[in-house]
């Protein structure tokens, strides 16, 4: 075996050390070296949590019924039909938000 099959190996690019990494953000979706969402559906869920707190704290709304869900909306909605998860974690874990809109609004 006169080849180096190590995944590991540094590749280079004119003369430049390329740097391996575990997960890279384009176009605002986070994908794994495995090809697969777990990070951005994270990531995601957890910004919209934190908006929804903050909306709900600091807005007051006109509309009884969806006083942030629509705001919060687009950040889980972006590039879905990409990165739609299809484990049953990560399903309820993104449900989890709108659960969460939607007891914020029966509470006020």
């Amino acid at each position: 075996m006169g080849k180096n099959n190590d995944p590991e190996a540094a590749m280079t690019l004119d003369q430049n050390v390329l740097v391996n990494v575990n997960s890279v953000k384009d176009l605002g979706v986070t994908v794994n070296d495995h090809l697969k969402f777990d990070v951005h559906i994270n990531n995601t869920v957890a910004h919209a949590h934190r908006l929804s707190s903050l909306i709900n704290k600091f807005v007051v709304s006109q509309d009884p019924h969806d006083p942030n869900a629509s705001n919060v909306k687009p950040l889980l909605e972006y590039a879905s039909c990409i990165w739609s998860p299809h484990h049953i974690g990560l399903i309820r874990k993104t449900e989890s938000v709108q659960q969460r809109c939607v007891y914020i609004t029966a509470k006020t």
